[in-house]
């Protein structure tokens, strides 16, 4: 009887045909690897529009975002165009993300956050810094309780988040009801301080206090910063008028002697004369006078609509 050659399956077959099979086998491993990678890192996006997208982000200050647009431009173009400024940017984002991370941690203060804003004016982290600090500093404001720590919030922080809170605690520091004499010769520094502005007289330091804490966004000026402020104030052709009003002074009363809060409505009139050019400016005045009647505190911030 004749037996039949029953060789394995496959045995026999010429090795070129294994070979094929091993790089298909590869082939096939690498396309799903390939496949699985490309849903996590890489860009479908052509090199300028990728690194475009790294730019909009950066603009807008999405951290998380430009992390994964850099990300991305680095996978899919690692030795592209832009690669260097990319990988410097990332490495920028990762120390100052860790910066900022020690930083804002719990027990964060606020010599730190202030520190930080110093350190990266054009920061990753800038406006989430610039939150925590107006934070932290009408917490400490808040802590402090007196009208100086309150006024130097306002003067630092005049848009902060805290801004009318603030405001409304002033009214609370321990205050009472001036005067009529109080009230009216209080009144009449603010008028005089303006009207000297508004003539450019340098009379103007007549109506200010030997020891300034803040004036109009400057803390601790000198007499040459309020003068500075008067010259810039005149500049230009255009006649300007101001006219103060609505005077509310509150008497205050911590510490030895008395000072007083002045509230009041600051109108600025551009080119009074000509009724086609008009322009009315409208701000709100907060000055605190010491027991001499001298300003040494003035803020001034735009009236709300």
């Amino acid at each position: 009887m004749e037996m039949k050659n029953l060789k394995p399956a496959g045995q026999g077959r010429h090795p070129v045909f294994w070979a094929l099979m091993a790089l298909l086998a590869v082939g096939i491993v690498g396309g799903i690897v390939y496949v699985i990678m490309s849903l996590t890192h890489g860009t479908d996006l052509p090199e300028t529009d990728a690194w475009a997208r790294v730019g909009h982000f950066q603009a807008s200050g999405e951290v998380d975002s430009l992390e994964a647009a850099l990300n991305d431009y680095l996978w899919t173009f690692g030795d592209g165009r832009y690669s260097e400024q990319a990988r410097t940017l990332r490495d920028r984002l990762y120390r100052e993300r860790e910066q900022w991370e020690r930083v804002s941690a719990d027990g964060c203060t606020l010599e730190a956050v202030d520190a930080f804003i110093y350190e990266n004016p054009d920061g990753f982290f800038h406006q989430q810094a610039l939150l925590l600090l107006d934070s932290l500093a009408f917490v400490d404001a808040k802590e402090q309780g007196t009208e100086e720590a309150l006024m130097n919030y306002l003067e630092q922080h005049h848009d902060g988040h805290f801004a009318d809170e603030v405001q409304v605690l002033l009214k609370d520091v321990g205050q009472s009801e001036a005067s009529e004499s109080e009230a009216r010769q209080a009144s009449a520094t603010i008028t005089d301080h303006f009207a000297a502005m508004q003539e450019g007289s340098e009379t103007i330091v007549a109506t200010m206090a030997d020891n300034v804490s803040s004036y109009i966004g400057k803390p601790n000026p000198q007499v040459s910063d309020i003068l500075a402020y008067m010259s810039h104030f005149q500049r230009g052709s255009v006649e300007k008028v101001l006219a103060v009003s609505d005077f509310d002074v509150r008497k205050m009363l911590q510490g030895g002697e008395p000072s007083y809060r002045v509230q009041f409505v600051l109108k600025e009139t551009i080119a009074p004369d000509d009724s086609a050019k008009t322009e009315v400016k409208l701000l709100n005045g907060t000055a605190i006078l010491d027991a001499s009647m001298l300003i040494t505190s003035l803020v001034l911030e735009k009236m709300k609509n």
